[in-house]
C-alpha cells in the first residue's frame, strides 16, 4: 500500500517519540543500529511505522543518542504528537489566540513532557482572563522548558553520522534568562 507524504511524515513522528520514550523513560540504551532491530518492543515501532527503512532506523538510533547526551537526566513521563499536551496547546493556541495553524506558533512535531496534567493546569491558570497575550504564553513556555518540565522537539531525518539539537525560540523575548 503507497502512503502519502503526510502519512508518512506522522509515522516518522511517531517513530521517533517512540524511539524518545524507549531512551528517556525506559531506558533503553542503544548501543548500535542492529540493536534497535533486536530489541523485544521493536514490533511496536513497526506498528507505528511499517514501512521504516534503514535510513529511518538509523535516524531513531541517533535521534535516541543525542536526546540520552541532553535529556537523560530529565524524567519525561509523557511522548506525544497526536493527543495530549500537542492537543491541548493546539487547541489553546486556536481558541486563545486565533492561530490556526499550528505550525505559525509551534514548530515541535513531538512534545516531550514530565507532567501533562500539572503543565495544562499550570497554562491555563495562567493564561486564565481576557488580556492574556501570545508573549505570556511564550515567556511560560520558555520558563517550562529552562525547567525541563516540557519540550517540544522539531524533527528532521538525519543523512550524516551525528544528530544535532540547537535550542531556538528560548532568549529572544526572555533577555534576562540565560542559555
Amino acid at each position: 500500500m503507497g502512503y502519502s507524504a503526510a502519512e508518512l511524515t506522522a509515522m516518522q513522528e511517531r517513530g521517533s517519540a517512540w524511539i524518545m520514550r524507549r531512551a528517556i523513560k525506559d531506558n533503553k540504551k542503544y548501543t548500535k543500529v542492529d540493536s534497535i532491530l533486536k530489541d523485544p518492543k521493536y514490533k511496536e515501532l513497526k506498528k507505528l511505522y511499517p514501512v521504516i527503512d534503514n535510513s529511518w532506523i538509523n535516524t531513531f538510533f541517533l535521534q535516541q543518542k543525542k536526546m540520552l547526551d541532553e535529556f537523560s537526566q530529565v524524567k519525561f513521563k509523557e511522548f506525544n504528537r497526536d493527543e495530549g499536551f500537542m492537543a491541548f496547546i493546539t487547541n489553546l493556541i486556536r481558541e486563545k489566540f486565533g492561530i490556526s495553524q499550528k505550525d505559525n506558533w509551534n514548530p515541535a512535531d513531538i512534545w516531550l513532557i514530565e507532567n501533562s496534567n500539572k503543565v495544562e493546569q499550570l497554562i491555563e491558570k495562567h493564561l486564565s482572563g481576557k488580556a492574556q497575550t501570545i508573549i505570556e504564553l511564550n515567556l511560560l513556555m520558555q520558563k517550562l522548558y529552562k525547567e525541563r518540565k516540557v519540550v517540544g522537539i522539531s524533527l528532521k531525518k538525519i543523512s550524516g553520522k551525528t544528530a544535532r539539537y540547537e535550542e531556538v525560540n528560548i532568549s529572544r523575548l526572555t533577555p534576562r534568562f540565560k542559555k
